[in-house]
């Protein structure tokens, strides 16, 4: 698969295997043995190749068909503060606080729902 893969996006981007080459500091030998699939790169080379293809490394390796990181693009969506309290969160244990923090962001948000409908019968209403 990442043979495949590889090669693809390289004549995709109109690239050669010099050209490639020259961008990971390897042979094009080496490129060719990777479209070949008779050798696989180390982990730096796979990271500069996904930068390079703006994929992801689990794209580059077949174990996902999905060439972006969707999960990525909404953790950018998210401040600062957010990704804290995220985080925060999820390295608490499994246990009673993590259940009644839930909980309580599911009565917040459903007070909120609740005025925002409020809000729209007393518009309707007027």
């Amino acid at each position: 698969m990442f043979s495949q893969r590889i090669k693809h996006l390289r004549l995709k981007q109109e690239l050669t295997q010099k050209d490639l080459s020259d961008y990971l500091n390897v042979t094009p030998k080496t490129i060719s043995f990777y479209e070949l699939g008779q050798r696989m790169p180390p982990a730096d080379v796979l990271i500069k190749l996904s930068h390079k293809f703006s994929v992801t490394v689990d794209y580059l390796l077949g174990l996902t068909d999905n060439p972006n990181n969707q999960t990525n693009t909404l953790i950018n969506d998210f401040s600062k503060e957010e990704l804290k309290l995220f985080n925060m969160y999820h390295k608490l244990p499994e246990n009673e606080a993590k259940h009644k923090i839930a909980m309580r962001i599911e009565i917040a948000y459903e007070d909120m729902l609740e005025k925002e409908k409020s809000k729209l019968n007393m518009r309707e209403i007027s």
